[in-house]
């Protein structure tokens, strides 16, 4: 399934930023939140870091991603399966 069809039958608007936020995670599948923000904005620099963050949390109350905070509290992402 296309990234657009995941994002919208999740219930969320469909942007280009969160179709360049769901990519890079489908590309690093889990990864820490300095890696995401570095890639998204390799792609496309005029995502901000605040745009990223919201964007990944609504992709985590969608289950779309889910968090895992490990014990030294470093924010890392996983696709949902």
């Amino acid at each position: 399934m296309e990234s657009t069809e995941i994002i919208k039958n999740a219930g969320l608007k469909i942007t280009p930023q969160r179709k360049v936020v769901y990519e890079v995670m489908m590309e690093l599948r889990h990864a820490a939140i300095d890696e995401i923000i570095k890639c998204v904005q390799s792609k496309d620099n005029q995502i901000t870091i605040s745009t990223i963050y919201r964007i990944l949390d609504s992709f985590c109350k969608a289950n779309l991603l889910s968090p895992l905070i490990p014990q030294h509290f470093d924010l890392t992402l996983f696709i949902s399966s």
